[in-house]
């Protein structure tokens, strides 16, 4: 009789904890479950005339959603994998995806098989489709992790490098032009701990430097005139935090856990002035400035004050649309659809061009046709990274 008490009072504590939990979380973040079924449904409509593509959409969205904003969630997660590297496990369960400990120390999200076919005929569908409106295109492809061999635990498996070879491959037998942040990055000469973070699944900025260097002179290459000297490394200033940045794997462990990365900080010496418009949703910002002031200085004092602070995004926040013209380049307009990679990497693109547009497909239910037509760019680039392309949960290719 006792034990049905116990086990009553315990159910009982376990759905007052349940409720109080979903209540919070639905208190604080009704605009997001508002938004996700009657807008943001819509990204995940990749093909029209499914059945009940519509309610399986808003599902997801709703799912999305509350993976992202349920309360206390973070917390759960750094407890749990805590507990499972202090019991010394190389292989862990983390917000829904399973991640391993590299022979390097990084945390690395184990990538399962994924046929990478599709995707390669979006991408040239994507360029057929754009030819016809007169407009080249270019990929830019940054990699995750193992740009190494042997980084993986024995015995443990993975596909990133195989996909890797594969998109990059597919994509130029299609003649699409092609970027690959790993010869890029072995061209620059770039040691391991200047091309990926160990407390994030982001490259570091000496990486996406070089892809940006990469890419201007590809542009020029494809009869872009633009201005070498705007991105000769000489002409950039480099200042390093050292063990300051915690990404997003480094945020939930804790310094205890996992040892800070060194963050680098380059900007343009010569003059800059650039107007930037930030769009997500109905919510407009509009900022002017330097190179330099357009930078969140906030998070590098939050670093020094603190010790420690994400600084992936002193480059600026995910956005779904920045609109930037640049008054010192008088010529170029770039149409670039990107992910949470492309958001430093556009930054220093937009030193080279007059116009850009930088969007994030999976914000958004137009298609990158759509953006091309009313922004009517000199070229559209398109650096999606593995994580972006498996997702594949938004309008790409009418």
């Amino acid at each position: 009789m006792l034990r049905k008490k116990i086990d009553r009072v315990l159910a009982a504590i376990l759905l007052l904890v349940v409720f109080i939990i979903g209540g919070a979380t639905l208190t604080l973040h009704a605009r997001d479950f508002a938004y996700a079924l009657t807008k943001g449904y819509t990204n995940y409509l990749k093909q029209d005339g499914r059945p009940l593509a519509g309610a399986s959409a808003r599902i997801s969205a709703l799912t999305s959603t509350i993976n992202r904003t349920l309360l206390g969630k973070d917390a759960f997660e750094g407890l749990n994998i805590r507990l499972q590297m202090a019991l010394g496990k190389q292989m862990f369960s983390l917000g829904g995806s399973t991640m391993v400990k590299l022979k390097t120390g990084q945390l690395y999200d184990l990538l399962g098989k994924t046929d990478i076919q599709d995707d390669i005929k979006k991408m040239t569908d994507l360029q057929q489709n754009l030819k016809d409106l007169g407009i080249p295109m270019l990929y830019v492809y940054p990699h995750s992790y193992l740009y190494e061999d042997n980084m993986l635990p024995d015995g443990i498996t993975d596909t990133n490098v195989q996909v890797a070879n594969e998109l990059v491959s597919g994509l130029r037998a299609a003649d699409i032009p092609v970027i690959d942040s790993r010869e890029t990055a072995k061209a620059a000469g770039l040691t391991l701990d200047q091309e990926i973070y160990r407390t994030d699944q982001h490259w570091a900025t000496p990486n996406l430097f070089a892809a940006f260097q990469a890419t201007a002179a590809k542009l020029n290459e494809m009869g872009f005139a633009i201005d070498p000297s705007l991105y000769a490394s000489d002409r950039f200033t480099s200042d390093v935090y050292a063990q300051m940045h915690m990404g997003q794997v480094g945020d939930r462990l804790g310094p205890s856990l996992i040892k800070p990365d060194d963050f680098v900080l380059m900007q343009p010496a010569y003059d800059t002035m650039l107007h930037k418009k930030i769009v997500n949703g109905t919510k407009t910002e509009e900022v002017s400035g330097t190179f330099k002031d357009l930078l969140n200085w906030k998070l590098i004092d939050e670093a020094k004050e603190n010790g420690v602070a994400n600084l992936y995004s002193v480059y600026g926040n995910h956005d779904a649309e920045n609109w930037y013209v640049n008054d010192k380049v008088s010529t170029g307009r770039i149409l670039i659809s990107k992910d949470s990679y492309g958001t430093p990497f556009v930054d220093f693109l937009v030193l080279t061009a007059h116009e850009v547009l930088a969007v994030d497909m999976r914000k958004s239910s137009r298609s990158i046709e759509d953006y091309a037509r009313e922004f009517k760019p000199d070229i559209v680039i398109v650096a999606h990274s593995q994580a972006m392309l498996r997702e594949a949960n938004y309008v790409f290719v009418e």
